[in-house]
């Protein structure tokens, strides 16, 4: 509800972040931006500074994601955020709809597949692996993945 009124925000997600150190106000920060600005969605930015060495996609992830921390406006970024998770304003039926705003550091989600190394791969992602097709809709960070492991 917002003044009185029912909402109609809703939130989309992949099922491969991992949410483990994000500070619990992140639905109020969320909604805050989507309340104050002009953006048609509000995310969690990225970890792009945990990644393991071993990842041997680790350069070409930072050079990718370096991106969407560049242009900072108090203590959001403007940057495009995908399916990664996002919150999106009532009507806004796009998915890749702008202008999007990302949150700062202390709302940061860690993307599960770029954790993956040679060592610590399990059963369940060489089954994701296996099956993984571009032309189903699986993201381009996986079919990378896929062809490094």
């Amino acid at each position: 509800f917002k003044d009185g009124v029912e909402s109609e925000r809703y939130i989309i997600t992949d099922s491969d972040l991992i949410l483990d150190n994000i500070k619990e106000d992140w639905l109020d920060k969320m909604n805050y931006y989507l309340d104050i600005s002009d953006a048609q969605k509000v995310g969690f930015s990225l970890d792009i500074f945990n990644i393991p060495n071993e990842n041997p996609l680790k350069s070409e992830i930072i050079k990718h994601e370096s991106q969407f921390w560049n242009q900072p406006v108090q203590d959001v970024y403007i940057a495009a955020v995908d399916t990664t998770f996002a919150i999106y304003k009532e009507n806004s039926l796009e998915h890749f709809i702008f202008p999007a705003l990302r949150l700062n550091k202390e709302y940061m989600a860690t993307h599960q597949p770029w954790q993956l190394t040679k060592d610590n791969i399990t059963d369940e992602d060489e089954y994701f692996f296996k099956h993984i097709s571009t032309e189903k809709g699986d993201t381009h960070w996986s079919e990378k993945i896929k062809n490094n492991k």
